[in-house]
């Protein structure tokens, strides 16, 4: 864990947390009411056995977990992000404010008045409702309705968005045996439909979306992080037969291609270099780390240090940092690494500057103890 815990510390994690995370306009609707409903209509075939049940045959037994689990691997699968958004959040109306294009309804039967008509609110503005089973069954206490409240939207079509159901709940058993083709572009077509396309598509041979490698986004600025990740499935022993509990199809190397859009210079983050402006990437994506690259409109200004020459034990020298132009990222990141005349690195002397505006100060407190001779320090 070490070199992994060290290369966050030496930048890699200043960078991310001065970037703001980015998501497509697709909700997934969070249902507390519904989660205890299903759990409810699932035990009452059993009687008094659902006493006997564990925090494994729980999961193994429920729809509803798989459901949502499926619907969360086929949009990453896609090389989209969503959020979740709770009930709460729905009825104050979280869904507009948001500008969200995209709600998933996994199997969200207990819902309450104000959030039926939020979503519907969400329709007649244009917003597309996928869902599965019968919405709003029951109200927010589990009291079943005389008819489910949003059946009118899924019967026709609607004033300006749209209403359909969409059957996933064996996409993260189809994923691990190759068998998801048809549920991925069935929903590939229905959300990009609704103007929801990944901004920078990741493709696999085959040259379609790469399944099992997810995209995280993050923006600084006018510069913008992407990192690509390995997607297994989690906790293979509870998704059923034997075929389903192997995670092989996503436990080696395999490269894909990152599609950049014209104009912009990428930079390998951990490889430490920049790549050549072209408008793909070819990824060796290792199946346990992640690749992370910055795009940027415009080639990063070269780094400028100025430090005294010599420094006395017990004094502060000031290590100035500053950018030689302007920068297209709001925080500029910049790790300074300090060794002692033996070359060892000091760790309590490293550290990462932030260097908004483009400029930036270090203050090294040498201690009276110090090794005297000369010191290094380096930046980037």
């Amino acid at each position: 864990m070490a070199p992994y815990y060290n290369e966050i510390r030496n930048g890699l994690g200043a960078l991310l947390i001065n970037g703001v995370r980015q998501a497509d306009p697709i909700a997934i609707h969070y249902s507390q009411a519904s989660m205890r409903t299903e759990w409810m209509l699932a035990a009452r075939p059993k009687g008094d056995a659902w006493l006997n049940r564990s925090s494994a045959t729980e999961r193994m037994d429920s729809e509803f977990l798989r459901m949502r689990e499926s619907y969360c691997r086929l949009v990453e699968d896609l090389g989209l992000q969503y959020r979740f958004v709770a009930y709460a959040q729905m009825e104050q109306g979280e869904l507009l404010k948001r500008g969200y294009r995209v709600l998933i309804l996994p199997r969200s039967s207990a819902l309450s008045e104000a959030e039926i008509q939020a979503i519907r609110e969400f329709v007649a503005h244009g917003g597309l409702v996928i869902a599965d089973g019968e919405p709003g069954a029951f109200d927010e206490h589990s009291r079943r309705r005389p008819s489910p409240a949003l059946a009118g939207l899924f019967e026709g079509k609607q004033p300006r968005g749209g209403a359909v159901r969409f059957q996933a709940l064996d996409y993260h058993q189809q994923r691990i045996t190759g068998k998801e083709r048809e549920a991925h572009e069935a929903m590939r077509k229905l959300i990009a439909g609704h103007g929801v396309r990944p901004e920078f598509a990741v493709l696999d041979a085959e040259n379609r979306p790469a399944v099992g490698v997810e995209t995280h986004q993050f923006r600084n600025g006018g510069v913008t992080i992407i990192g690509l990740l390995s997607n297994p499935q989690l906790r293979v022993n509870e998704l059923g037969p034997p075929e389903f509990k192997s995670n092989e199809r996503f436990e080696k190397p395999r490269t894909v291609r990152l599609l950049v859009p014209d104009g912009l210079q990428a930079y390998d983050i951990r490889g430490g270099k920049a790549l050549d402006r072209k408008r793909e990437i070819s990824v060796t994506l290792d199946p346990y780390q992640p690749a992370i690259f910055a795009l940027s409109p415009a080639p990063m200004p070269a780094l400028r240090v100025s430090a005294p020459d010599r420094v006395a034990r017990g004094g502060n020298a000031r290590i100035g940092l500053s950018l030689d132009g302007a920068s297209p990222a709001d925080a500029n990141v910049i790790h300074v690494s300090v060794s002692d005349p033996s070359g060892l690195q000091m760790a309590h002397y490293t550290t990462n500057v932030i260097a908004n505006g483009g400029s930036g100060e270090h203050v090294l407190p040498l201690a009276h103890n110090d090794a005297p001779g000369n010191w290094t320090v380096r930046v980037r």
